[in-house]
């Protein structure tokens, strides 16, 4: 590739991360607008000991909060293009940690709510306990192998492989299955 196409494939790719992370602000932004009052009125009212309300205010807050850390980065607010390498990987890291404790919270959410629906059934607790605990061994090995092994561009996207978009899919398949 030369110069000129590596630099158009970078503006484009700035450009869709941009656009993508402007219009998730701006659903969870609208979608906590249309819904506050319900969640004053069913969650904040819960006693601050539970933990499906701490679960809630987490994946509300904490996915707004992270979007909005996104957008600025992609709008170099933080840094701006050519990025170290020293600075992607830390940066990739604690943005897929990010990620994945969101993803968490909200099998949790669904967890509890599957319990609930089963009249706490013990036996559908320890099979969604065991569920839970499979995923989140599969997730962290996943971490530890791919992480390490990723590069990436001046923008710091991570560049792709045939074996890392093999393994990713890999790891979709069992993630979601």
């Amino acid at each position: 590739m030369t110069d000129s196409s590596d630099l158009a494939k970078a503006m484009l790719e700035t450009q869709q991360v941009n656009y993508c992370s402007l219009s998730s602000i701006a659903f969870l932004i609208w979608d906590i607008c249309i819904t506050f009052g319900d969640e004053v009125n069913y969650i904040w009212r819960q006693s601050n000991r539970s933990p499906t309300k701490w679960l809630f205010l987490f994946t509300r807050y904490v996915s707004v909060v992270g979007q909005m850390i996104r957008f600025l980065r992609s709008l170099g607010f933080f840094w701006t293009p050519p990025i170290p390498g020293s600075t992607c990987h830390p940066w990739f890291v604690v943005q897929s940690l990010w990620t994945a404790l969101l993803v968490t919270a909200v099998e949790l959410i669904f967890g509890v709510r599957v319990y609930a629906l089963y009249q706490s059934s013990r036996w559908i607790r320890n099979l969604l306990l065991f569920i839970f605990a499979s995923n989140f061994l599969v997730v962290i090995i996943t971490f530890a192998v791919m992480l390490p092994k990723f590069q990436y561009n001046d923008n710091c996207f991570p560049l792709t492989s045939a074996n890392s978009l093999e393994s990713l899919r890999i790891w979709t398949l069992i993630h979601t299955a």
